[in-house]
């Protein structure tokens, strides 16, 4: 693992109304390793809407899983799959830009 990036994880909290709402904790640093990173374009209703996708290697016991995000040279992303190695205690992550 040769690079930094920061692993959110989904949290409920309470807004003013007292409705809950999906929040993100504040951060975790993590090593990763970027494996793969490829960018397709799609025509939508006569729009072209990007799409970006990366995959990463981190250890198992950072409990990295689906419901969690990555930021990783400034750019946010949504881990879609979470695929484990146990024998080598890595985890490959495959993960979405985030286009929020």
């Amino acid at each position: 693992m040769n690079e930094r990036a920061v692993l959110y994880r989904p949290t409920v909290k309470e807004d003013e109304y007292g409705s809950k709402v999906q929040a993100w904790d504040g951060g975790t640093q993590l090593w990763v390793q970027r494996v793969k990173v490829s960018g397709r374009f799609t025509l939508e209703a006569s729009e072209l809407f990007p799409d970006y996708d990366a995959e990463f290697y981190c250890r198992i016991e950072h409990g990295v899983t689906e419901f969690c995000r990555i930021r990783h040279d400034g750019i946010l992303y949504h881990v879609g799959n979470v695929i484990n190695n146990r024998r080598k205690g890595t985890a490959l992550l495959k993960c979405a830009k985030v286009n929020d």
